[in-house]
């Protein structure tokens, strides 16, 4: 909620002061109410100003608001199940689906997870095993070609480069993809997964 010293667009005098607001949305025909919605007042004008930034956060809480309502996955949720598979967001994506940015904006609450999405992730952070059987399927479907976008990046990439959100692009969580990717002139196709998962967190 930083606005420090931020000038008002509204009058170019007045200084803009952190407040906050209550907001009705509707959904599918149902109005629900949204709290702490982040705005800025003018102590000059009095004008209601929103900026960019207060932006971002209101959207993740009217996304999150929204999710809570369906009974899904939270942004926080879907954060964590992530890091408790070491992944970063491109990995995530290649292996679960949902296009090269879909973690991302899951994230930021820019798009509301898929139920089929949702109750996959769901599956994967209640069932260790269950993201082995995941990484076989996304490296042998010859549809998807996700085989091939995998290797690009483990090709161009190394563990020092960072994505446009400061992740590794080949993280801890790819180890065993890379390790089936060298393996595969023996036909090995099974991962270990068990170090992966220490101190594995279940959403329910």
């Amino acid at each position: 909620m930083k606005t420090e010293n931020q000038v008002c667009p509204i009058c170019d005098e007045g200084i803009l002061i952190p407040a906050t607001r209550s907001a009705e949305f509707s959904k599918n025909s149902k109005t629900f109410i949204v709290e702490n919605l982040e705005i800025s007042i003018c102590d000059s004008c009095d004008s209601d100003v929103v900026t960019p930034e207060q932006s971002k956060r209101n959207q993740l809480k009217i996304t999150d608001h929204q999710r809570m309502l369906d009974g899904l996955l939270s942004s926080k949720e879907i954060l964590l199940i992530r890091k408790n598979l070491n992944l970063t967001q491109i990995e995530s994506s290649y292996l679960f689906g949902g296009g090269t940015n879909a973690f991302s904006k899951y994230e930021r609450g820019d798009v509301i997870q898929s139920i089929a999405m949702d109750r996959l992730l769901r599956i994967i952070n209640l069932v260790p095993t269950a993201f082995s059987v995941l990484v076989r399927i996304a490296l042998n479907v010859p549809s998807t070609n996700v085989k091939s976008k995998i290797a690009t990046e483990i090709n161009k990439c190394d563990y020092g480069k960072c994505d446009t959100d400061g992740n590794n692009i080949v993280g801890q969580g790819m180890k065993n993809v890379i390790s089936i990717a060298s393996y595969k002139k023996r036909n090995i196709i099974g991962i270990n997964n068990d170090n992966e998962l220490n101190d594995h967190e279940s959403i329910r």
